[in-house]
This record gives structure tokens, sequence and C-alpha cells, in this order.
């Protein structure tokens, strides 16, 4: 094997090429494998530290929900707010909630205006379909003017 290498990208003071271009060497494969050593353990460090953290979290959490239930107290959402029962905290939770989603006045009006009109439409279809069979069945109307009614 045989390796040629350009003296111009080499930079040496003083001293034998062979030797310095050795540490050279060395020093760079000894730097790129302590970077690997380096995110291995890393990457083993942190995966360990996460699954610690994970499992004492659920525990602590149970633990807190669980002392949360049997005391049937919970802190106000503010650091000042008294501790209120789960009751009372779940009633507010649902009114401000229902306060941010409730329809205003103006949605209400539309909707109630809609309907209206719509239930006039009903009414006044309503009204000539049985007019038209009253008429026919008097025999005011002939039975082609009432097919042509009805059907429109």
């Amino acid at each position: 094997m045989k390796f040629t290498i350009e003296v111009e990208d080499f930079y040496l003071e003083e001293g034998d090429l062979e030797g310095a271009l050795k540490k050279h060497i060395i020093d760079s494969c000894v730097y790129k494998i302590t970077q690997e050593i380096k995110t291995k353990i890393d990457d083993g460090v942190n995966k360990e530290v996460k699954a610690q953290v994970e499992q004492t979290l659920y525990r602590k959490i149970g633990s807190l929900v669980s002392e949360c239930i049997a005391s049937d107290k919970v802190k106000g959402r503010h650091s000042n707010d008294p501790e209120i029962t789960i009751q009372e905290f779940i009633k507010q939770k649902f009114v401000e909630t229902a306060k941010e989603k409730a329809p205003t006045d103006e949605f209400i009006r539309k909707l109630a205006s809609q309907f209206g009109e719509e239930l006039k439409k009903r009414y006044d279809l309503l009204f000539a379909s049985q007019l038209v069979a009253k008429m026919k069945d008097s025999g005011f109307l002939k039975e082609e003017a009432v097919q042509l009614l009805l059907n429109q």
C-alpha cells in the first residue's frame, strides 16, 4: 500500500516528517474514536435517565392523583386561590368552557329568523295544497287543473 502526501499541506517547523505524520494520524484517530465513544455514552446515559425519570414521574403523578381524590380537594387555578372541592373545580371548568363556546344573541336571532321563514314557506305550501284539495272535492276545479296545481 502506498500513500502520497503533499508536504505543502502539512506544516512542520523542525524535526522528522515521518514522526510528525505518525503523531498526526494517531491524534486524529484517537479524536474520532473518542467522539464516537462520547456519542454512544451520551445516548446511553440519556436513554437511562429518560427511563428513570418517566418511571418516577408516573409514580408521583399516580400518588398525587390518589391524594387529590382521597382528600377531595384541589388547589385553585392560580397560586393565591384557595383549595376547592373536585366538584367545584369541574363546575368552574364547565362554566369557563360554556362561556367560551356559547352562541351569541345575534347567532340565535339569525337561526330563529331562518327557522321562522322555513315554517312560513311550509305553512303556505300546506295551506295551498289543502285549498286545492277542497276545491277539487267541491267540484270547483277540473281534474287537469288539480294535477297541474298539485305538481307545482
